[in-house]
């Protein structure tokens, strides 16, 4: 096996590495967006109510809410941390497989 061909080899290798950090992104963007929408509709302020039953079962929901805001906002930052992690994990695997790509690329300009 030649050169060229050892580096078309790996420059697959690569490529098949971008595209699963890749979908790995995607996967927890997704998870991101789900708990962001999930904190967004509990944000939601719910009218008042005069009548005393009412306001009770409304204190509860209020208090049921912020704790399960309280939970959100612990799983939206892990899911932050994650993602910007990932995020740049798949850049540089991207770069490593835009590099290979390069290099065939001249490889095959100059017919070695």
């Amino acid at each position: 096996m030649n050169r060229k061909q050892k580096l078309a080899r790996l420059q697959k290798l690569a490529a098949m590495l971008r595209d699963h950090h890749m979908a790995h992104l995607k996967k927890i963007a997704a998870q991101r967006e789900a708990t962001q929408h999930a904190l967004d509709q509990l944000s939601k302020p719910s009218p008042p109510c005069a009548d005393a039953s009412l306001f009770r079962a409304n204190q509860s929901h209020l208090l049921w809410a912020n704790e399960q805001k309280l939970h959100l906002n612990r799983a939206l930052a892990t899911e932050s941390a994650k993602f910007i992690e990932q995020r740049q994990t798949t850049a540089r695997y991207h770069g490593r497989a835009e590099a290979l790509a390069q290099v065939l690329a001249r490889l095959g300009n100059d017919k070695c």
